[in-house]
Parts: structure tokens; sequence; C-alpha cells
């Protein structure tokens, strides 16, 4: 199979040569061929915002997969972001990431779509396809030029920051699935196969969905539709999968890093919704589809941390920290316990309820638990998750004469990337 191609846009000449050094150190860890190639086109674009040229080729990157290499803290929306000094474990877990992206894209365009009623609108009317492609780029064209027109807003003054890393949004016609009515059959039709059909097939259509300009509300819509397939497969024992999973080592590692990315670009798109109208100045305790956002947001990096705890993996970087971040962003705008619905669209539990679910989970160390008694765990702490308590560290806390008087207290660090931890185990310091 032909090698991936990686261009490097605007790097120094030292970081061209340590990534050409990468990709040679980082070889065994690899699931595929790269290269470094001049031209286009190419599977993945690395730029650096340290030149001019990088910039000017950054603001110019319209399609692919993208990368920003930099030893600052990074607030572009980029597919990955390549911390400098490069380490091989998180540059080739990087590269294996693309390509699964890469791949799952591929697969999704051979797997079939004739079953579904987009082909049959298409023979059979015409002219209300044509009605639907122009009122759909209007709605595009209308959401893409509101972004430039009313830009000159920022994020309200008196709540905490929140930074994401999303990928970049574009205009084109994309190559997946915008009619809900179409969604809705496909997916019904997509019920019928094996779970890893599925997931690689919900991939290559989520994916380019999460690269495209839309309306909030059909955004929304969208994702809904996929949020219930997903949390069934993710919930669902499918014994022809597992047969395939045991078969082989490395097919078990592929079918989890799948099923584990499908988590991570479901909750992306929600991160969209929500950054969006965290950079307009909204708030959620005055806008349902900014607080659903938020909530979908926390639910679904739940639900990839409870996929890492049953795949004894820990949680991806900066997940849980998101989730400590959301939690301040909440708490001061006073929606903590805030639960939304949206007609004919979604409804959602508080984020309080959500964030005390997962980190309940942590704290009970589930590495020690099989797969499936992680689900279980997982069930049983949504009982408990609005009987706990989230207040200041106070002295009364700081200065306990012994450890048993410090039984049932935990310290959660937001700024850290961590569960809390038993009080008894936290020094003062901290």
């Amino acid at each position: 199979m032909p090698a991936f191609r990686i261009k490097a846009c605007g790097l120094k000449k030292i970081d061209t040569t340590s990534l050409r050094s990468m990709l040679t150190l980082a070889d065994n860890l690899l699931s595929h061929n790269w290269e470094i190639i001049e031209h286009d086109p190419v599977e993945l674009c690395i730029y650096s915002l340290e030149t001019e040229e990088g910039k000017e080729a950054w603001l110019a990157h319209d399609k692919g997969f993208s990368a920003i290499l930099s030893s600052q803290k990074v607030t572009e929306s980029a597919d990955i972001i390549l911390k400098k000094p490069l380490r091989t474990k998180n540059f080739s877990e990087a590269l294996n990431a693309i390509e699964d992206k890469i791949k799952l894209v591929k697969q999704s365009k051979k797997f079939t779509r004739a079953k579904a009623s987009t082909t049959t609108a298409q023979k059979s009317k015409p002219k209300q396809k044509d009605t639907g492609k122009s009122s759909l780029l209007f709605s595009s064209l209308s959401s893409g030029l509101s972004k430039h027109l009313i830009g000159i807003k920022s994020p309200a003054w008196n709540l905490p920051q929140l930074t994401f890393s999303l990928p970049i949004q574009n205009l084109i016609k994309p190559d997946t699935i915008l009619d809900l009515r179409s969604l809705k059959k496909w997916l019904k039709e997509l019920s019928k196969k094996d779970n890893t059909t599925m997931v690689s097939a919900i991939l290559g259509n989520i994916i380019p969905l999460n690269r495209t300009v839309l309306p909030v509300r059909t955004r929304l819509s969208l994702l809904e539709l996929y949020q219930e397939s997903i949390t069934r497969l993710i919930f669902s024992r499918d014994i022809a999968s597992i047969k395939l999973e045991r078969s082989s080592y490395s097919t078990y590692i592929k079918s989890m890093r799948a099923l584990m990315l499908l988590v991570e670009e479901l909750s992306i798109g929600y991160k969209i919704i929500l950054d969006e109208a965290y950079q307009q100045g909204e708030r959620p305790d005055s806008n349902d589809f900014f607080m659903m956002a938020i909530n979908k947001t926390a639910e679904n990096i739940s639900l990839s941390i409870l996929l890492a705890y049953s795949y004894y993996r820990t949680p991806a970087a900066t997940t849980i920290n998101t989730l400590h971040q959301l939690y301040l962003y909440c708490e001061a705008s006073n929606t903590l316990h805030k639960t939304v619905s949206i007609k004919g669209v979604s409804t959602s539990k508080s984020f309080y309820h959500i964030y005390n679910q997962i980190i309940l989970m942590g704290i009970a160390d589930p590495f020690r638990l099989t797969k499936f008694e992680v689900f279980k765990l997982h069930t049983l702490m949504d009982d408990y998750a609005d009987k706990i308590e989230i207040s200041p560290l106070i002295n009364k806390h700081k200065n306990a004469p012994n450890e048993f008087l410090m039984t049932g207290y935990f310290c959660l660090d937001t700024n850290s990337d961590k569960m809390p931890t038993a009080l008894a185990q936290t020094s003062i310091e901290k």
C-alpha cells in the first residue's frame, strides 16, 4: 500500500529535519508508512506558525488533515497539535490517529449508500433535490458569513476562558448525509450490520460533517441522530465483533481505536456548537443551544473516559481537564444544575450530574474491574451522581488531626488533567 504523504508548510529547516528523523525513529510504532514530500496532493499538512510562510500557508489551508508544530500553546483549530520538542511516542500516536481518520473516510466511500433514500430522491424528485441543495447552500453561506459579520463580538468578560482545538470548517459541499430523513433511514439500514462496519461507516460521515459550516440547529439535529446510534454501539454486546476482536490483537487494537475515535469526533461536533456560542459572547443561562452543547460535550467526553477505562487505557490527554474547565464555566454562569430541552431536537441531564457520575467512576478505581463490570459501575454511579457535594477546601479539612476524619473526602484539582484523589493522600501545599 502506498505511503501516506506529509507536506511541511513553512517549517524551519531544523524542524523539517527533526520530522524526517522522527519518521525513522517511530517506524516500528507506526501502523502505516509515511513520507515527507514537497508538492500536493498530500494526506497531512504540518504548519509552523513561527514563520510568515507558515502563517500564510495556514490561512490558505482548505482541505485534507492539518497539524500545527509549535513549542508554544496553540489556540488555532487543527486536527492535531505537535508540541516541540517532538517525542517518538506522541508523534507516532498522532500519525496513527490521522491514519485511522484517512482510512475510515476512504472505507466509508466504498460502503454503499444506494440503499439510502438519497439515491431514490435524486432519480424521482430532481427539482426537490435542487431546491434542497440551494437551501442548504444558502444556509451554509449565511452561517459562514454571519461569523464574519458579527465577528467583533467576544466571549463574556465575566466568565472563565474556554479553549478548544477544533478542525477547520469550510463551505465546500461535503461527502456526507445532511438530510435528516435520509440520515435516519441510512442509520436504520446500517444498524443491521455488525458493530465494526457501523463504526467505520459512521466515522466516514461524521468526520466531514465536523469540517462543514452548518446552521446550529441543523448540526445539533444531525449529531443527535448519530448520538443515538453511537450510544447503542457502546452499550451493546455484538458477538460478531467480540469474536473478531479476540481473533487477533491487532484487530482488537484497531477496533478499540476506531470506536474511541468515533466518540471523539462526536464530541468535536458538539464542541463546534459550544465554541461558536462562546466566541459570540452568548451565555449558557440564556441560550439553550449553548447549554445543550456544553452538556452534550461533557456527556461524550465522559463516554470517551468510560471507554478508556473499559479497555484498560488512561483517558486521552486533556479530556479530564476539559471537564474540569467546563465545570468552572458552568459554576460561574450558575448553570451547573440546569437541565435543558430543545423541542424536536434533544434533552439532557444537568452538567453537575454528568460530571459527578464520571468522577465517581474515577474515584472507584475502575482499572481493577473487567470491561463489562466497568459499564455496570457507570450505571450504578448514575444513582449517586446528585448526592455528592463539591465545595472549596477549608481549614477544617487541611488541619484534620488524623486520616480517619478525612474518610469520604477527595481533593479535586481543576487545573489538572486528573481525577480526584483521596484527601488523606493530598499534600496541604496542593
